[in-house]
């Protein structure tokens, strides 16, 4: 078959193709406008270059590596973060209808992982607001009275401006805050803007005020918790810092003392510990000696292992880094004071109490700033645009739907009309009755005019009701109708298949009776007669 033959069969079944393709289309167009319209809210974050404050970052190339956006994201998408999301949004409970006549308003609910997830009962017990809690089975788990926290093992909360009348009851649905946050997660997708440290955080959900304010939600707390994460390292490095500078002070206490005993007290030195006294910095003390150099050092890996034990755990590679290179440098500094222990004169002696005057000097420096830290800590994310909420749908999209559904329905139309096509077995022309057969057609005869009662085929069944020669011998006369040239071209068709042949006999048959045998003889005998051709009809049909 050739690109013919396939538009023929189409063109045949056009109907049924369009059928099809205005059926598919119609259902496209159903179901676009009656599918629940989807909104998607975007908010855009920026990461910070470092994950640690800025104060830790000039320690050392260990605590000051980066972590990755992709570090970021995981911890975007975490579990703790997801919770904290759903607290904020106060997703994990709420207040069933109030009864008429009763106001009350509910805040602060936490639970614990022992909360069991349901409706708890809160039954007032007075007019004056005192109530009775019962969990989802029915178990009295304790009471409370209007504007105190009500706190039991399982829950708490806090119930205020409370008007109900003793005996009244309301619920409060719980659940589970791991499968809320679990729920919140499974909604947000954070998508990287290539080549920056920005991404945008993308929320989907049927009403877009409320996906606005979950996308909002997912960044402030993510913001927030970052700038906890990095407020503990602070706070840690603060705590440590503040008990090393205590030993130094009570140490160079002790040697200004025994120095000033042993007769070395000069104005100088009595100077420096003068203002070791009153608090002050000694500045610029011992600072080019090589033990403070190793002494420094390692005060700053300390506190470097002192803040990052709040974020990364014991094992991690960074922490075991950071205590490799403690140990390093403990064992330097201990060598060093080793080989300077013995027989140490009162100059070497001063000497050291000045380097621990240095270091006195250097943890002072650092607490500074570490308080300063403090207070402009930002975190390593901050928000570049809140979500607002969407104004037109992402899905379903209609004029997309409606292209697809037509060209859907046209191939579809057009595969079942070739498909049919295929298993059609009938015989629609003379291609295909040669195809079929596997012989030669030598013509075909045309449908009689319109003024034969009946077609022709089928309306002679004998010789014998040829006696009205208008009405079926349609070449007799010279007649040039369709019908009296079609049996010309098949005349000479059979002159031609067998033209040696001295006699030629004919047979003419078929499956049935009514199938125009005697029609067709008698035409044929017609044409051959008017060649000058002697003819001789034999009705065989006994």
């Amino acid at each position: 078959m050739d690109t013919r033959d396939y538009l023929q069969i189409i063109w045949r079944r056009r109907w049924l193709v369009l059928s099809v393709a205005v059926a598919v289309f119609g259902i496209a167009m159903w179901h676009s406008y009656r599918t629940v319209p989807v909104y998607e809210a975007q908010a855009t974050i920026q990461f910070s270059s470092s994950s640690g404050p800025v104060l830790l970052d000039r320690l050392g190339p260990v605590v000051g590596a980066s972590r990755g956006i992709e570090t970021e994201i995981e911890i975007l998408k975490s579990r703790v973060v997801g919770e904290r999301t759903a607290i904020r949004m106060q997703r994990h409970y709420a207040l069933s209808p109030l009864p008429p006549g009763v106001s009350v308003e509910l805040s602060d609910v936490k639970v614990t992982e022992k909360t069991k997830r349901g409706m708890y009962t809160v039954t007032f017990m007075d007019d004056a607001g005192g109530y009775r809690v019962r969990d989802p089975e029915g178990n009295y788990i304790g009471e409370g009275k209007p504007g105190r926290a009500f706190e039991s093992g399982v829950l708490s909360f806090a119930l205020s401006r409370v008007s109900a009348k003793a005996g009244t009851s309301v619920q409060i649905l719980v659940q589970k805050l791991a499968a809320v946050a679990n729920s919140l997660r499974g909604s947000l997708r954070v998508d990287v803007i290539r080549s920056t440290d920005i991404v945008n955080l993308k929320v989907r959900g049927t009403d877009p005020v409320e996906t606005a304010q979950v996308v909002n939600a997912f960044a402030e707390t993510y913001v927030d918790f970052t700038r906890e994460q990095k407020l503990q390292q602070l706070i840690g490095m603060r705590r440590f810092l503040q008990k090393q500078i205590e030993e130094f002070r009570k140490d160079l206490l002790r040697d200004g003392q025994a120095l000033a005993g042993g007769g070395l007290a000069s104005q100088q030195t009595e100077s420096i510990f003068g203002r070791l006294r009153g608090g002050e910095s000694p500045v610029g003390t011992g600072q080019s000696d090589v033990r403070y150099q190793l002494a420094r050092r390692l005060l700053d890996l300390e506190m470097n292992r002192a803040a990052l034990q709040f974020t990364y755990t014991p094992d991690h590679r960074i922490i075991a880094q950071l205590d490799r290179e403690i140990a390093e440098h403990r064992s330097r500094l201990s060598k060093q004071l080793t080989a300077e222990k013995e027989d140490l004169p009162f100059l070497d002696r001063l000497r050291e109490s000045q380097v621990k005057l240095g270091m006195y000097s250097y943890m002072l420096q650092k607490q500074q700033e570490t308080r300063i830290a403090e207070a402009s800590e930002s975190g390593s994310a901050r928000i570049i645009d809140h979500a607002l909420p969407p104004e037109t749908p992402v899905s379903p999209d209609v004029s997309r739907n409606l292209k697809v559904g037509g060209m859907l329905g046209l191939s579809l139309g057009i595969g079942l009309a070739l498909f049919l096509g295929f298993l059609d077995r009938s015989v629609k022309n003379v291609q295909d009755l040669e195809e079929r057969v596997g012989l030669p057609a030598f013509g075909a005869i045309p449908q009689m005019p319109s003024s034969v009662p009946r077609s022709f085929l089928g309306s002679v069944t004998s010789v014998k009701e040829l006696a009205e020669p208008s009405k079926f011998l349609v070449g007799i006369n010279g007649a040039r109708t369709r019908a009296a040239e079609a049996y010309r071209a098949l005349r000479t068709s059979m002159e031609f298949a067998i033209p040696e042949a001295p006699a030629r006999a004919f047979l003419f048959t078929s499956s049935g009776p009514g199938e125009g045998k005697s029609l067709t003889v008698a035409n044929l005998a017609i044409a051959m007669s008017q060649m000058g051709r002697r003819v001789l009809i034999v009705d065989a049909d006994l």
